[in-house]
């Protein structure tokens, strides 16, 4: 019976270190851990944060914001305003404007 608690233990300490390096921690620290508490110290590595997710999350959001930095400015609205006030938008132009809107309103 002792036989199979030893192993056991050993097994958890092998799957502690196992699981802390697949989740970016130093895995020799965790390898011991599970040598001195078992299912304890497995129990608290699975509950360690995954290091290697969060810097993929992080990169994936600057990469992100890079594509949403490149579409606002592609589509600047005030570049556009600043376009067009070299020009001068006359009355007459104005009027013939608000016909034509009024045209495809009645329609």
């Amino acid at each position: 019976m002792i036989f199979i608690i030893v192993i056991f233990w050993i097994a958890c300490a092998f799957y502690c270190g196992a699981v802390a390096g697949s989740k970016g921690h130093d895995n020799i620290p965790w390898f011991f851990g599970g040598l001195f508490f078992g299912v304890f110290a497995l129990i608290a590595v699975a509950g360690l944060d995954d290091k290697e997710l969060k810097s993929y999350v992080r990169k994936i959001d600057q990469i992100e914001d890079k594509v949403q930095n490149l579409n606002n400015k592609e589509n600047d609205d005030w570049d556009v305003l600043e376009e067009d006030d070299e020009e001068e938008f006359t009355m007459e132009d104005r009027m013939k404007t608000w016909e034509k809107i009024n045209k495809k309103n009645k329609k």
